[in-house]
C-alpha cells in the first residue's frame, strides 16, 4: 500500500516525499509519509481531492485533519500516518532530524533514481 500511496500523492505534485518505518522508534506508528506542498496550492481543494483517491486505496478509514490549514495537512490510515507541510514548516518542524534513520528503502531508491 505504501507504493500506491506515494505515486497518488506524486500525481498531486507534491514535493521531496519521504517513508520512514517506525516500528522500532514509536508504538504508535508503523509508517510516516513526509511531503511539501506544492507552492501556491489551494490547500483545501488538494486535500480533499487527496482524500478522494487515498480512500480508494486504502483497505479503512481515510482521517484528515488541518485542511483548512495551509501549512500542515495530516491524513491517518491505520498505522500509517501522512503529514504534509508548506515548506517553511517543513523546514521548520523538521521531522526528518527526529526519525532521520528509519527510511524505509523505498524511500532510499526513490530518491536514488532522482539523484541520477
Amino acid at each position: 500500500m505504501e507504493e500506491k500511496i506515494i505515486k497518488i500523492l506524486e500525481s498531486f505534485k507534491l514535493k521531496n516525499i519521504i517513508s520512514y518505518n517506525l516500528t522500532s522508534k514509536t508504538p504508535l506508528l508503523k509508517k510516516m509519509i513526509i511531503a511539501t506542498l506544492p507552492t501556491g496550492a489551494n490547500v483545501r481543494k488538494l486535500c480533499l481531492q487527496l482524500k478522494g483517491e487515498l480512500e480508494k486505496t486504502a483497505e479503512s478509514e481515510v482521517y484528515l485533519e488541518g485542511e483548512f490549514s495551509e501549512d500542515w495537512v495530516v491524513f491517518e490510515i491505520d498505522d500509517l500516518t501522512i503529514e504534509i507541510f508548506s515548506e517553511d514548516k517543513r523546514e521548520f518542524y523538521n521531522l526528518e532530524k527526529l526519525w532521520g534513520g528509519a527510511k524505509t528503502k523505498l524511500s532510499e531508491l526513490k530518491n536514488k533514481r532522482k539523484n541520477k
